[in-house]
């Protein structure tokens, strides 16, 4: 799985700068791999994206 390979590399987390409020696909799919939920911004248009991390410790 891809999110095996940078823990094998001794990275501690993994992010996700900006995905859209309206795209529930991505966010459905960064939720079932563990993602959470760090952030909530607005881009110069005013739309509503959120950043997500995951731990691999």
């Amino acid at each position: 799985m891809l999110v095996n390979r940078p823990k094998e590399l001794g990275w501690e987390k993994l992010s996700v700068s900006k995905v859209y409020e309206d795209n529930n696909e991505a966010k459905h799919l960064y939720q079932r791999f563990g993602f959470k939920k760090t952030g909530l911004f607005h881009d110069e248009y005013f739309r509503e994206f959120a950043s997500y991390e995951k731990i691999l410790k």
